[in-house]
């Protein structure tokens, strides 16, 4: 049966009670109509979680992929936002490779994007993914063979091949983003 968005989204809530029971934290999945999904105990605390979930990376224009996640969409059409007061933390999920990220609502964007802990050293930018197109260059391929080959961007290829690429912060990683983190982020 095809994951449709209800039973993603279930999937997604489930993973996350999963994840936080199996950390010792005691985590219950809440009813429909509430502006959260978990709720997580922290000692005499409860911290409101809503879970946002994705099925799969996005690929745009033969980078590597990553997450997009509409943080603080709420509801059917997205048209209100979830505010301060609504929760505590977002969850995201990636249901392919199961990776979960926390952030406070407080960090949280309107929109963000995040990269796969299974791709880590492949992205554009990132130290493994220049080693390899300097190696191509090396072996006598030109910087669009080097792209070809490496399914990156034939401008970034050529920025790595002349020296113009700077070093740069990588991007967010959703196993960068844990639980602890979260809440102490915001306890700020």
């Amino acid at each position: 049966m095809p994951l449709n968005e209800t039973r993603l989204g279930k999937a997604g809530e489930y993973l996350v009670c999963a994840d936080l029971l199996l950390k010792g934290y005691n985590a219950f999945i809440c009813e429909s109509g509430l502006p959260y999904d978990v709720v997580v105990e922290d000692g005499r605390k409860l911290i409101r979680i809503q879970v946002k979930t994705t099925a799969k990376p996005f690929d745009q224009k033969k980078r590597t992929p990553a997450y997009l996640f509409h943080v603080r969409r709420m509801g059917k059409g997205g048209r209100k936002s979830y505010t301060n007061d609504d929760i505590d933390m977002v969850a995201l999920v990636a249901v392919d490779t199961k990776e979960i990220g926390y952030i406070s609502i407080a960090e949280a964007k309107q929109t963000m994007q995040f990269r796969s802990e299974t791709l880590r050293g492949q992205y554009r930018g990132e130290e493994g993914i220049k080693l390899e197109i300097l190696t191509h260059k090396d072996e006598g391929f030109t910087y669009r063979e080097a792209a070809e080959r490496l399914n990156v961007d034939t401008a970034y290829a050529w920025r790595v091949y002349h020296g113009k690429e700077e070093k740069g912060v990588f991007g967010r990683y959703l196993a960068d983003f844990s639980f602890e983190r979260a809440l102490k982020c915001g306890k700020n």
